[in-house]
């Protein structure tokens, strides 16, 4: 019982350390590189969803207009 404790310590212990040094790894340059290329993709995941959207409402209004359903 006492040696699993010791052994999650000593883990948790390793886990933490392994993070400091790559976070302590990286300069502030760098971090804001990071930064810039995650804003960049999420900037082009929502402008994908955004033309997808529109796509699927143009195509829903052009399917109304063709049954009749939605005036010209």
């Amino acid at each position: 019982m006492i040696d699993q404790k010791i052994q999650g310590m000593a883990n948790l212990s390793t886990l933490s350390g392994a993070a400091i040094a790559g976070f302590g790894a990286l300069t502030l340059t760098q971090w804001l590189a990071i930064g810039g290329f995650v804003l960049a993709f999420a900037g082009f995941v929502v402008n994908l969803w955004h033309k997808i959207a529109t796509y699927r409402l143009q195509r829903y209004e052009l399917r109304l207009k063709m049954t009749g359903q939605l005036p010209d």
